[in-house]
């Protein structure tokens, strides 16, 4: 494809100073393909990843079209979840002082009500996830009968999260003559059925190959958790990356167990003894001090989910799920919605304010519990197993710790509870928690400080003490060196 600009394919002249002056100066291959048919009224069929510059394909030429003054809906975007709304959101606005317009995102964890009154004062573009338009439809308040052009971004997510119902109520609830809009890094078979049934205006259809698009790897969502207080099960990060080609890791080793879940794309894991070709539907296990190594294929890179953990029933669960050293790679066979579901709410979970470590170890034990439930044969319960004696030197420490936290005790004391010297006590910890006894202890301690500077009043002093603090300067010293803020910014921040 011969080099435009957006002069050449027909870009508004104010949104074309917009974009100049953001530093945008010359369309992606995908938005010389998509543009002009945008602007002649065809529908769309875009398969292009996330960097393609796919926002402005579609957001350009709309804000262009746009007329002084008017207050009526004249496009909707829909995206998959609030931190795609929230982009696009950003995206689009940087053109506001050049088109003047109104935007409301509309994402489902804000009232629904705030959105509909914002509607009432007049909306040009509304982004949104279907779920949430339909609620807003379902409750008559929004009106489409303008509207001009239905944006889906990311479609193939919203397939994955099972909105294709919420979509076919949305198409048959816009006017006849609004345009269509679609944008998917792949297109699934329920996709193909939308667009068969619900595109009645010869599409065009778009590919842009991934050379064309200067892809880079982007991470949707990546968490570290510091907490250590849950033992049998530790979720130390979690995420979703959309890799570029051949991205990779390795060869190097891990000090957890690392679970990836590949959704689309391929590409190879190795281990010392094993190299496996891996593709959607699949996933592979690094397992602690083993040196592995993976990497996107370089036409069809994966995209994965992963979650890493530790303690000290993480090997038990993960042998009842089949999968170990000896075993490393998996294939989900049939439905795999509830499995991306409950990545999902891990993900999600890392948001929450109050009760976000219980839930982020409560759907980690869940996405655990859906591997073991696909294993066949019969699976032994904890009680028909021996229980290793190291692991009950631990779970002794830790014992002693949680009744104790709250008076002064010592790494020493706690290993004379045991039975076991010092350092042999120390070891063992960072075997099966990685983490020492005195570390994981002041974690304990803040912890259990957060809970009480979240629920009660008592004051800084009074909670200090409470934790095994006598001196409440080293207590508020201990705590920003953990929580990175102080006692008192940390409770103004969560009240």
């Amino acid at each position: 494809m011969s080099q435009m600009d957006f002069n050449d394919i027909g870009i508004h002249r104010p949104v074309i100073e917009g974009l100049h002056d953001l530093g945008i100066t010359t369309p992606t291959a995908l938005q010389q393909a998509v543009i002009p048919g945008l602007l002649a009224g065809k529908d769309i069929v875009a398969e292009a990843r996330r960097g393609s510059g796919k926002t402005m394909a579609y957001g350009a030429p709309i804000i262009g079209t746009l007329k002084k003054s008017d207050t009526t809906l004249t496009a909707i975007i829909l995206a998959p979840d609030r931190e795609l709304i929230l982009k696009v959101h950003h995206e689009l606005e940087r053109l506001s002082q050049y088109v003047p317009m109104r935007l409301l995102s509309a994402p489902e964890e804000q009232a629904v009500e705030s959105q509909a009154i914002a509607l009432t004062k007049g909306v040009n573009i509304l982004i949104s996830t279907p779920a949430r338009l339909m609620d807003l439809i379902r409750m008559d308040r929004i009106q489409l009968k303008h509207l001009r052009f239905l944006v889906l971004d990311e479609a193939d997510k919203m397939i994955m999260r099972r909105q294709k119902n919420n979509l076919e109520e949305i198409f048959l609830s816009c006017p006849e003559d609004t345009q269509t809009l679609i944008f998917s890094s792949t297109l699934p078979d329920e996709l193909h059925q939308l667009v068969h049934h619900y595109l009645h205006r010869d599409p065009q259809h778009v590919f842009v190959p991934l050379h064309s698009t200067q892809v880079k790897p982007r991470i949707r969502k990546k968490y570290r958790i510091d907490k250590l207080a849950h033992t049998d099960l530790n979720l130390y990060k979690c995420g979703f990356e959309e890799c570029a080609p051949n991205h990779s890791w390795g060869p190097a080793i891990r000090d957890h167990f690392l679970i990836h879940y590949i959704t689309h794309g391929q590409g190879v894991f190795k281990t010392q003894e094993s190299t496996y070709r891996l593709n959607a539907g699949q996933g592979f296990l690094l397992c602690p001090n083993q040196i592995a190594s993976y990497q996107a294929d370089d036409r069809d890179p994966w995209s994965y989910y992963w979650v890493g953990f530790h303690g000290l029933k993480a090997e038990d669960y993960l042998q009842q799920a089949g999968l170990g050293d000896s075993q490393p790679v998996f294939s989900w066979n049939g439905d795999n919605h509830q499995l991306v579901d409950t990545f999902e709410q891990i993900l999600s979970a890392n948001e929450l304010y109050r009760g976000r470590d219980i839930r982020l170890v409560g759907y980690l034990y869940v996405l655990l519990s859906e591997f073991v439930a696909k294993q066949p044969g019969t699976v032994f319960s904890d009680q028909n197993q021996e229980k290793d004696p190291k692991e009950s030197y631990v779970e002794q420490a830790l014992s002693f710790m949680h009744k104790n936290y709250s008076q002064k005790i010592s790494v020493s004391e706690i290993a004379v509870h045991v039975g076991l010297n010092r350092s042999y006590l120390y070891n063992l910890f960072r075997t099966y928690l990685q983490t020492s006894p005195q570390d994981y202890l002041v974690r304990y301690r803040i912890e259990k400080a957060c809970n009480l500077l979240e629920s009660s009043t008592y004051s800084i002093g009074e909670i200090s003490r409470s934790v095994g603090y006598d001196d409440p300067l080293l207590f508020s010293k201990m705590f920003k060196k953990i929580r990175g803020v102080s006692p008192r910014e940390y409770r103004k921040n969560h009240h």
